[in-house]
């Protein structure tokens, strides 16, 4: 069976990565064999069935994370970018098998990885490797190279480590509370602390959303696809993409002002998140996609003006861009090549190399999920069950204010609850003083993420920490007074956390105590005493409090888990 005769030849299999003569006129196309086909296919599907599981996790991300959300577009603009450089490029040489299988092997190995340690940003180094591999066993290093930067591309579908979007995300809330409050001191009186702006009675907060994470990554790829696609001199292609961080907080800064102006002139309704327009799009979505439409025309100018700076060589502008060949003959072209009769072999290989990496992934899986299962702990008892009597202290439930209800609910349990000395006067305990109890426990640790300092310094209080301690708590781990002043005034939070260790590691496999250490987040709770006490005797009643309190935890928790206070373990919250 040949080809059709509209189709390009194929590079020769008689040379390895060097462009076959074109056919004479007449001559029929090289023979097509349904049977590689078919192990072509076989091996697709196993690839799939490879990393279904991590791009499910991948889907969730992009679903509840508005930082990549653009995660659902990446795989379609690879394939078009892999599209592209297949219909431009000349037909694939000769494969190599000994490298291609080579690359698909190492690619197994930090998918194994991968699983072992749950970090997704190893599982797109193995990603690229065995779809590099791939193309080596095809047509050759030399044509496998050319996909190089549709395959890189594929790394904004993966999460960064939080750690890294974490400092990211405030250092630009920073750089963009600042910026504003410079604009709008020239215009109108403005209080900047920390990234909250008051201006004419009205307080708003530089939140996450409005820190430029999201928009930097989109601008970050959307210029490497202009540099990329560009054509021009290495000189324009760094600038594009420097240019990438300036536009994003730009177009931030435009998002605050506008709210900031909304606010002031029309009321808090205009930039809140439950009023919505006809389309059930909410005024706080709606601003941020007009200043990204105003965002991506500021990039388009600077990407004009760059490309008057940098301009191409004169000869190079006068040459025409290389015709499109048709999808179909692309196609054509495609299937072609993988189903040249002497890579059924190969293909034979490759399909069960990925068969060996499938049940490698089944055994390695469900070892590690051995070890997950026999060590998972939880709470012993609900937090609501925690005393509302103790000592001189009773306590009432309060529902939490503001940004806190959310976070609050979204925990797997929680308590919020302010104490008050039951008999004012007596122990020392001055009327009027009281302590809040906030509690949040997460399985997966998320409630790590958040700290004094962090939260206390968006909400625009200074830390002051000449009036930081620490309260010794009567065993390991101690608990940790931060102070914070604002307006004058003076407060204290002590701040402490359990992390819920897993069990039986003395039985664990090597690979299990890794992914035990590093794979899977641990459960904690974090604790918070707010407190109005002021004078040294009374902050001593209050550290007593926090002493006897964690007593009374002790009952909630379970057998090994372990105090702390230190600032965001990456290791849990990963």
């Amino acid at each position: 069976m040949s080809l059709p005769q509209t189709l390009p030849p194929v590079r020769s299999a008689e040379s390895d990565d060097t462009p076959a003569a074109d056919a004479a006129p007449g001559v029929s196309a090289p023979r097509f064999s349904f049977l590689s086909l078919a192990l072509a296919f076989v091996g697709l599907a196993l690839f799939v069935g490879l990393f279904l599981g991590q791009v499910t996790e991948l889907a969730h991300i992009w679903n509840v994370d508005d930082n990549y959300s653009h995660g659902f577009l990446v795989p379609f603009l690879s394939a078009y970018l892999a599209w592209d450089v297949a219909r431009r490029q000349s037909g694939p040489g000769r494969g190599s098998v000994a490298g291609g299988l080579l690359w698909v092997g190492i690619g197994t190995l930090f998918h194994c990885w991968a699983l072992v340690v749950g970090w997704p940003t190893v599982d797109f180094v193995a990603l690229t490797t065995i779809l590099y591999g791939t193309a080596v066993l095809v047509g050759g290093r030399l044509w496998a190279g050319g996909f190089a930067f549709p395959l890189l591309f594929l790394v904004f579908m993966f999460p960064l480590p939080p750690a890294v979007t974490d400092a990211l995300a405030v250092w630009l809330q920073g750089v963009v509370g600042n910026a504003a409050a410079g604009v709008l001191g020239l215009f109108v009186p403005v209080y900047h602390s920390g990234n909250v702006l008051e201006v004419s009675g009205q307080r708003l907060e530089v939140g996450e959303a409005c820190s430029g994470l999201r928009q930097l990554i989109a601008f970050v790829a959307l210029a490497l696809l202009v540099a990329h696609r560009g054509g021009r001199s290495g000189a324009f292609k760094t600038a594009i993409v420097l240019a990438a961080l300036p536009v994003a907080v730009a177009a931030n800064l435009m998002r605050v002002l506008l709210m900031t102006v909304l606010s002031v002139q029309l009321g808090s309704a205009w930039i809140s998140e439950k009023e919505t327009l006809a389309l059930g799009i909410s005024y706080h979505t709606a601003w941020g996609l007009l200043t990204m439409v105003a965002g991506l025309g500021l990039f388009l100018a600077v990407r004009w003006w760059l490309s008057r700076a940098f301009p191409l060589p004169a000869d190079q502008a006068k040459e025409s861009a290389p015709a499109a060949e048709p999808l179909r003959v692309t196609v054509g072209r495609a299937l072609g090549a993988i189903g040249r009769p002497e890579l059924a072999g190969p293909w034979g290989m490759w399909v069960a190399a990925l068969a060996v990496a499938l049940v490698l992934q089944a055994g390695l899986g469900a070892h590690l999920e051995a070890a997950v299962a026999t060590g998972a702990v939880g709470l012993e008892r609900p937090l609501s069950e925690f005393p509302e009597t103790f000592g001189p202290w009773a306590g009432r439930d309060v529902t939490p204010n503001g940004a806190t209800l959310s976070y609050y609910q979204s925990a797997d349990d929680g308590l919020n609850r302010n104490y008050v000395p039951r008999e004012p006067g007596r122990d020392g305990l001055p009327r009027g003083l009281e302590c809040q109890l906030f509690m949040v426990y997460f399985k997966d640790g998320r409630d790590r993420r958040h700290h004094p300092i962090i939260c206390n310094e968006v909400a625009g209080a200074k830390h002051d920490a000449a009036g930081d301690d620490l309260v010794d708590m009567g065993g390991p781990g101690h608990a940790r007074r931060f102070c914070f002043t604002r307006g004058g005034f003076r407060s204290y939070v002590y701040y402490w956390h359990y992390t819920l260790e897993p069990v039986g590691g003395e039985q664990l496999s090597p690979l299990q105590s890794i992914h035990q250490d590093l794979g899977v987040r641990r459960p904690s709770l974090t604790v918070e005493v707010f407190t109005n006490a002021q004078a040294p005797e009374h902050l001593e009643k209050v550290a007593e409090f926090v002493r006897d309190m964690d007593r009374k935890l002790q009952a909630h928790l379970p057998q090994g888990a372990s105090r702390g206070s230190d600032v965001l373990p990456v290791k849990y919250v990963r």
